[in-house]
């Protein structure tokens, strides 16, 4: 069994029954007690789980069920996502073709906005008219009203995305986790992040960094799938992600 395998294995334990012993896994995985206490040892440096006296323990996941309304979010965090959506805003040139998802975060980066007649797509309802009057072009999807995200979902929106081959993508997101990858707590959101997702040239995830090792209920992509725009990234999720940006570190370069 190569090292991965016995890591996804070890995983899987400790995701059914929290903690593990060393005898547990050398039993479960045939290999010797050596072997397993190195794996251990790799992993919790990686950050997939807490080493203990005689095995290991799961690390706490924070598990999201259900969005709560978006006046509530754009309350959270502020500074840190006006910090990200200033960045991001700042990757949109004139020739872009943009999707923008739902979320608090879109609309500050809609606020930091420089471009105009710039060609944007979105389903975020509440900003949609921001956007059309800071002198840019603006598709809006149609599709079922969510009104906890402001924004169209659903069936009917993800055979809009269908038409669209965008330059760039920009999208919110519930949990990050280095195995469960991007998600969010419903099907028909999670459906429309995903197709818009594979619809852009580049994918921009905008998180603070609440969202690291948190799941919701739907993944829509893999951490390998976008670029994760953050103010910091804990250690284990540069061994899993295709692309991270660390705004603060470059500010301070």
């Amino acid at each position: 069994m190569l090292v991965e395998e016995r890591f996804s294995e070890i995983l899987r334990v400790l995701d059914q029954q929290e903690t593990a012993t060393v005898q547990d896994l050398t039993n479960l995985l045939g290999v010797s007690e050596s072997t397993i206490r190195r794996d251990l040892t790799q992993m919790n440096k990686r950050g997939l789980l807490k080493k203990v006296h005689g095995g290991a323990a799961s690390i706490r996941i924070n598990h999201i069920t259900a969005n709560r309304v978006s006046a509530v979010r754009a309350l959270e965090n502020t500074d840190t996502k006006q910090r990200l959506a200033q960045y991001a805003a700042s990757l949109i040139s004139q020739e872009d073709f943009v999707f923008i998802d739902s979320g608090t975060t879109a609309d500050l980066l809609i606020d930091a906005l420089t471009v105009t007649n710039c060609h944007f797509v979105t389903n975020n309802i509440s900003s949609a008219p921001k956007l059309a009057m800071s002198g840019n072009h603006v598709d809006v999807l149609g599709g079922t009203l969510d009104p906890t995200i402001s924004a169209t979902i659903g069936i009917d929106t993800y055979y809009e995305l269908k038409k669209y081959n965008f330059t760039l993508g920009f999208f919110g997101v519930n949990g990050i986790h280095s195995r469960n990858g991007f998600s969010t707590p419903y099907s028909a959101d999670a459906m429309v992040k995903q197709e818009a997702i594979q619809r852009c040239k580049k994918s921009y995830i905008i998180a603070d960094p609440t969202k690291f090792d948190s799941i919701a209920n739907v993944t829509f992509a893999m951490l390998s799938d976008a670029t994760i725009i953050t103010t910091k990234v804990p250690d284990k999720y540069w061994h899993s992600v295709a692309s991270i940006i660390e705004t603060d570190v470059l500010l301070n370069e």
